[in-house]
């Protein structure tokens, strides 16, 4: 697994692996998803779908570096209805990613069953079954479904009428700015890099317009192509953030709020380090 997921996050970010190291780690997924190398695992229900769910997170990686010919995709015991929704996420956008003889064939039921998975409502987005996407042993959780869902829909058209709704989802599962588990904020970072870049294809033009309070900032885009950075102190009073474009195309706005308080004891966040004079 975390063979995997290494080859596939580092591609994804774009990232490089040195190569002697990069083709053992494929040599090696390779070998697992034909079955030449077996593991045998005591923490989980070692099920055939569990397995092929392990060798289609292999199968990305390999498909990322043109390693996955297309027999290896015929030796997976697929059962599209069994798979996770995050399986079938990843299963999906590999398929599309191929260049096998049988990619339309395989890509198309694949599709059917993974919008049925999903469902956007005012309030976010809804994964059928969402139990069933919490497998830390798998290294993902539910999170980590919705936002390769994202990279997903940027790429197979079928899905991209969804696009909005599930970065809409996405970010609305965040809790205080971040998902709740590493994998998922990596995997959303990406995701939403990504995105930011999608949204960005179409051309601006004229002004982007910030109001906060009575303080004004604006963004010529005949001048500054590619953005600005604006640092605003906050306001004595309750003040309404207001963001308004003036021209064509949709521009993409990051914002982040933080603020300062008193610290009268040390505060821990996660590690702890105590050191001794003696």
């Amino acid at each position: 697994m975390l063979t995997s997921f290494v080859l596939s996050a580092t591609h994804e970010a774009g990232w490089e692996i040195p190569r002697e190291a990069r083709e053992r780690m494929l040599a090696g997924l390779s070998n697992f998803v034909s079955g030449k190398l077996t593991q045998r695992y005591d923490y989980y229900r070692n099920d055939s779908m569990e397995l092929t769910e392990r060798k289609i997170l292999a199968l990305d990686a390999l498909s990322r570096y043109n390693y996955a010919p297309p027999e290896l995709a015929e030796s997976l015991q697929l059962d599209l209805s069994k798979l996770s929704t995050h399986a079938l996420t990843v299963w999906v956008r590999t398929v599309h990613r191929s260049t096998w003889p049988r990619r339309d064939a395989l890509l198309k039921p694949a599709l059917v069953e993974l919008k049925q998975r999903y469902r956007i409502t005012a309030q976010g987005l809804e994964l059928r079954n969402q139990g069933n996407e919490d497998r830390w042993w798998l290294m993902y959780a539910s999170d980590v479904t919705v936002v390769k869902l994202i990279l997903t829909a940027l790429d197979v058209p079928a899905l991209q009428a969804d696009l909005d709704g599930i970065v809409r989802g996405a970010i609305a599962r965040q809790r205080h700015g971040h998902w709740q588990t590493t994998q998922a904020n990596v995997w959303g970072s990406l995701a939403l890099d990504k995105y930011a870049l999608h949204a960005a294809k179409s051309q601006l033009s004229g002004k982007t317009v910030l109001h906060f309070g009575d303080q004004r900032r604006e963004v010529d885009w005949a001048t500054s192509a590619q953005g600005e950075h604006f640092v605003i102190p906050f306001t004595a009073e309750r003040a309404t953030l207001r963001l308004e474009h003036q021209g064509k195309g949709v521009p993409y706005v990051q914002v982040l709020a933080t603020g300062y308080g008193e610290l009268n004891q040390p505060s821990y966040h996660g590690i702890k380090v105590e050191k001794t004079l003696t």
